[in-house]
């Protein structure tokens, strides 16, 4: 085995119908892509692979299956549609698990079908594959969170489950505590979190270089080698499906991109593979079933890919005409302002000159003002002179006077 492949991580969903199997195999690959409904009766009819690639690089290869104790029919033939569909998964992934999800729905009750379930498995895959490669996925977490925040339930999940009885205890301690609540309907930051919790315990607790290796499943592992030559089976060479889910993560990742431009130029690079890929399903000498829904997913996803030109391509001329808009108006509301800046610079140069005006004027005013009180200030200076000549000139001519008076009285 390749050291690529060591790397790899392997997950196999198990459960009952209703449990959220389906749902919690589009959370563990963060986007959706198994079909997943409230229903009775098990939404998937058949094993089916999806792959995701981890923040460091790895893979993760998701093969979700029927629900198990489906009741769309007998009991027989609800254990007929899943031994199939374990075949397949086997077929699917020839090189094993590194674990097997079992899903559980918090909030319901564990009871005897539920324990005739895990007998079931163990009589399938070996007495011994809980203990070793088991891990428990709780879904509806949320109802979880209520109850704790109503009070109902004290501690933490792991709490909770330490506490129980019975059988469910029985289970907890078998799979030694390897458990994680799942909300399927949550926020992206409880996503987020709840999907490293599982890639930490398996790579903490489960991942130790083995995959599941039980004598049973080497047997059906070696049987269903050779399913591709036995007539009336499908199946569908590993590269091709690989490739397929790859793709369709791709789209997913491009959906979440923000800039236009970006996202048409790598959507078209992505129908240049698509179409080279269809090539190769086109090639593929073992026409069969499987292979044709293969093709069929492929040709949708362009399909997809085709959608999503045309609508970014009206988004961007639509963004382009609102930019013209936008530029216009900016251009409209510059001009305006600098109009408004421009009266408002008239409007200042006039008040300047109207006040350089009246301070000129107010001058002119205390020029005349002081010109005239220099006047009126010199005017009486010259009254006051000429009255003091005249009054000099009287004392002068007193003694005259009185001479002159005397002669003429004699």
């Amino acid at each position: 085995m390749s050291f690529q492949m060591e790397k790899d991580l392997d997950i196999l969903l198990l459960g009952k119908t209703g449990a959220g199997k389906s749902a919690t195999g589009n959370s563990i690959l963060r986007r959706k892509a198994f079909p997943s409904k409230p229903s009775t009766s098990s939404v998937t009819i058949k094993s089916r692979k999806e792959i995701t690639q981890l923040e460091d690089g790895r893979k993760l290869r998701v093969v979700d299956t029927p629900g198990l104790l489906d009741t769309r029919g007998t009991k027989s033939e609800g254990e007929e549609l899943f031994l199939k569909a374990i075949k397949e998964a086997i077929v699917m992934n020839p090189q094993g698990y590194h674990a097997f999800i079992l899903t559980f729905r918090f909030g319901g009750r564990f009871t005897q079908e539920d324990l005739s379930t895990m007998n079931y498995l163990k009589a399938l895959f070996g007495e011994n594959f809980v203990k070793a490669y088991c891990i428990i996925i709780m879904t509806s977490g949320d109802s979880f969170q209520t109850m704790k925040e109503n009070e109902e339930i004290e501690g933490s999940f792991l709490d909770w489950c330490r506490q129980q009885e019975g059988q469910f205890k029985e289970l907890f301690d078998e799979v030694n505590g390897r458990i994680v609540l799942f909300n399927n309907y949550g926020s992206e930051d409880v996503k987020a979190a709840q999907h490293k919790e599982l890639i930490n315990m398996i790579d903490e607790k489960m991942l130790k270089g083995r995959r599941y290796t039980n004598a049973k499943f080497e047997k059906a592992l070696k049987k269903n080698r050779n399913l591709v030559d036995e007539p009336g089976n499908s199946f569908v060479p590993e590269p091709l499906q690989e490739t397929t889910s790859l793709f369709l993560l791709e789209i997913s990742q491009i959906k979440k991109l923000s800039n236009i431009d970006i996202k048409i130029s790598k959507f078209k690079e992505l129908t240049e593979k698509i179409e080279k890929h269809l090539k190769d399903i086109d090639r593929e000498k073992n026409k069969n079933k499987a292979l044709e829904e293969l093709r069929i997913i492929v040709l949708q996803a362009k399909d997809q890919i085709d959608q999503e030109l045309v609508s970014l391509k009206h988004e961007r001329e639509a963004k382009s005409v609102e930019f013209q808009k936008l530029q216009t108006a900016l251009k409209d509301n510059m001009e305006k302002q600098k109009h408004h800046q421009q009266q408002q610079k008239e409007q200042q140069q006039q008040q300047q000159q109207q006040q350089q005006q009246q301070q000129q004027e107010q001058l002119l005013q205390r020029d005349q003002q002081q010109k005239e009180l220099n006047e009126k200030y010199l005017k009486h200076r010259d009254e006051n002179n000429n009255n003091r000549a005249l009054s000099l000139l009287d004392i002068l001519a007193w003694p005259f006077r009185k001479i002159s008076e005397w002669f003429s009285s004699s």
